[in-house]
């Protein structure tokens, strides 16, 4: 069997059989995410939907988006300086910036979508008029979305 370079989605159709099992075995790289479809598979799976976070989770969602396209490898520890955010805030900039630094970050609306989280991430609380209780509503990306965010093969 030949296998195309990790650049290239693959498809395997058929009827049910072995199918995620030869992917696993054939494909030896971490950056190639596995993915079986199936008929109760919805668009927002596949794409993304809007969903509603409370306004004290929205920085770490932020922040997780953030470290997922900068394609960090650790983001959970990275993500242990949220729980004191006002206290971190200067640590979370640098880190993101140190991060930055190590990516080529393209296309250009790759770069917009960056910027536009980092903006939410680190908006000044002062100004901001809703309550801790209220809900915002944020894309959540899907499973081919997220992969072409962070750049990854699908199989």
């Amino acid at each position: 069997m030949i296998i195309p370079s990790d650049d290239e989605p693959l498809l395997i159709s058929g009827p049910s059989s072995f199918k995620a099992y030869l992917a696993e075995k054939f494909l030896k790289t971490n950056n190639i995410e596995i993915i079986s479809l199936n008929s109760e598979i919805t668009i927002h799976q596949l794409i993304g939907s809007n969903m509603p976070i409370i306004k004290e989770e929205s920085k770490l969602f932020y922040l997780k988006a953030i470290y997922e396209i900068l394609g960090v490898t650790n983001i959970e520890s990275k993500l242990k300086n949220l729980k004191n955010y006002e206290k971190n805030i200067t640590e979370i900039r640098k880190d993101i910036e140190k991060e930055k630094k190590n990516i080529e970050i393209n296309p250009k609306w790759l770069e917009d979508v960056l910027n536009n989280l980092e903006e939410k991430l680190f908006k000044n609380e002062a100004n901001n008029k809703l309550e801790n209780n209220k809900l915002l509503i944020e894309f959540q990306p899907g499973i081919l979305l997220s992969a072409v965010i962070k750049k990854k093969s699908l199989f």
